[in-house]
């Protein structure tokens, strides 16, 4: 009984390590399909946690943009992801469509008496009105 009862714990933990090896497996799987899906600025479902999802989707909602289906969403996103030492790190950006109101002021050199003249180094500048 002694030997039946070792061999049953051994089998036990060889089905805990093949499971946890088909675990590794697919996350492997999923980062690898991140990274060449993010090669041609797609972003991958494993990326974006559905809760990330949902803030996005109101985002995008509360600058009046008709949503069609979650796919939308992503083609609404765009991707950067670059590697740092031992870190993958996907960069998401969300457009923002509202406008802002703005004015933009044309700039002149300022000439100054016997001394030179002020230099502006970009002809126009853009603020916010508000």
């Amino acid at each position: 009984i002694g030997l039946i009862k070792n061999e049953f714990n051994l089998l036990q933990h060889i089905n805990q390590i093949s499971y946890n090896i088909d675990i590794l497996k697919e996350h492997l799987n999923e980062i690898h399909q991140s990274v060449n899906l993010a090669k041609v600025n797609i972003i991958s479902k494993y990326i974006l946690h559905p809760d990330e999802i949902s803030s996005v989707r109101e985002h995008l909602i509360n600058q009046r943009i008709n949503l069609i289906s979650v796919e939308h969403i992503y083609e609404l996103l765009s991707l950067q992801a670059y590697y740092n030492n031992s870190n993958i790190i996907f960069n998401i950006k969300i457009p923002n469509i509202l406008e802002i109101p703005t004015k933009i002021h044309h700039l002149k050199s300022i000439p100054i008496h016997k001394k030179g003249t002020i230099l502006i180094p970009k002809p126009y500048l853009i603020l916010n009105e508000v």
